[in-house]
């Protein structure tokens, strides 16, 4: 892979959810096609969204410190707002507002995957042909938290 990713984490607050992720060697450009996307499924079910994926993070970057949040709509991925994200070396974090996740429950619980380098946004099996892919394959990470103020 072009930017082979070594660690993820998560972590909320009562605005933002920030997702980090460090790569073994220094970052490409964030010009670079299909770059260090990052996919959000929401409401953990694999039936909503494209297979599972409600959110598409980091698509379109438009600069080293602004980029996109997608939402799956009708087939295809609408672009629905700007996100603020930094990355320095081999390592990105990226700020999502809260209001993207379920407002409504208390808690958070949700299933995210990385991905880099993918030729095709539309192909699951990009996950596992091309590029790079975290965890591996099909596999999400999950994120759950007790209440509003973790």
């Amino acid at each position: 892979g072009r930017n082979d990713i070594v660690e993820s984490r998560v972590s909320c607050g009562k605005d933002y959810v920030w997702f980090y992720v460090k790569t073994v060697r220094d970052l490409t450009p964030h010009t670079d096609k299909n770059w260090m996307l990052l996919y959000l499924n929401t409401d953990t079910s694999k039936n909503t969204g494209w297979e599972g994926y409600d959110l598409l993070v980091n698509c379109s970057p438009s600069s080293e410190t602004q980029t996109s949040i997608q939402i799956y709509k009708k087939g295809k991925w609408v672009n629905k707002d700007n996100l603020s994200y930094a990355y320095r070396n081999n390592e990105m974090e990226i700020a999502v507002p809260r209001s993207f996740f379920n407002r409504n429950a208390k808690a958070l619980n949700f299933d995210f995957h990385w991905a880099d380098n993918s030729q095709k946004l539309f192909d699951i099996r990009e996950f596992f042909i091309n590029g790079e892919s975290a965890p591996d394959r099909r596999f999400d990470y999950h994120f759950s938290s007790s209440d509003e103020s973790q």
